[in-house]
């Protein structure tokens, strides 16, 4: 998924939250400003 976002031109970004870049996770900001969190822990 995260290729797949990258191949369509959203660069990854740093969220605020330092806990996603902890868990490995890769956060991504819409056009409309809302956070894509993708994580790699199951839930």
């Amino acid at each position: 998924m995260v290729a797949r976002l990258a191949a369509a031109g959203h660069e990854p970004r740093l969220s605020p939250n330092e806990y996603w870049q902890e868990t490995g996770a890769c956060c991504f900001v819409d056009p409309d400003g809302y956070w894509l969190i993708l994580s790699p822990a199951a839930w």
